[in-house]
This record gives structure tokens, C-alpha cells and sequence, in this order.
């Protein structure tokens, strides 16, 4: 039998290159950071969670009707509160001055 992954989408941290960012205590300090952004300023970084729900349902409904078993990855809870895991500007292209809010780097 088949086996899906789907990952969770998430979101990214906006001015993630700030220095000296640590990790957030609880989901709640998460939440209390991107009360005040809005959609413009990030991506709609903010629905993402609504749009995790949607598909959680979507895989809800059609768990028993399919041949092809669909399991969600949900990376979502761990990586809302890591804002100081996005790439930093050492992964850019030389000369580049810009750092990456969306994608994470692999731990050292």
C-alpha cells in the first residue's frame, strides 16, 4: 500500500533578522507577535493556520475512501516558535543583503 506525506504549511517571522532572537516561551508570545502584522506585511503568514485546518479536514473526510494512505506532517507547532532558525544573510549570494523569513536552516 502507498504512503503520502503532507507537511503543514508554515508560516514565516517577520524581521527575522533581527540580533539576538530566541525562541518563543508558548504558542500565546507566538501569537502576541503577529497580532499587529497584517496580511501585506507577511505574505498571509497569519491564515496559514486556517488553511493547516482546512486541509486536516480535507484528510478527515476522505480517510476511509481512498487506497492511498494520507498522513500529515504537522511541523507547525515547532516551528512558529523558532524565529531565530530562518537563513541568515551568510546564505545568500555575495554581495546579497537580505535574509530569508520563510525557510529555516538545518542545525549545526
Amino acid at each position: 500500500d502507498d504512503i503520502a506525506l503532507l507537511r503543514t504549511l508554515v508560516p514565516g517571522h517577520k524581521n527575522c533578522g533581527r540580533f539576538g532572537l530566541v525562541p518563543f516561551d508558548s504558542f500565546a508570545d507566538y501569537l502576541a507577535d503577529v497580532e499587529n502584522q497584517t496580511a501585506k506585511d507577511t505574505y498571509n503568514w497569519p491564515v496559514f493556520a486556517s488553511y493547516n485546518d482546512f486541509i486536516r479536514g480535507l484528510l478527515s473526510d476522505r480517510r476511509d475512501r481512498s487506497k492511498t494512505r494520507v498522513e500529515l506532517l504537522d511541523v507547525f507547532p515547532m516551528t512558529v516558535l523558532r524565529p531565530d532558525g530562518h537563513m541568515a544573510d551568510e546564505y545568500m549570494a555575495p554581495g546579497t543583503k537580505r535574509t530569508d523569513c520563510l525557510h529555516y536552516s538545518q542545525p549545526e
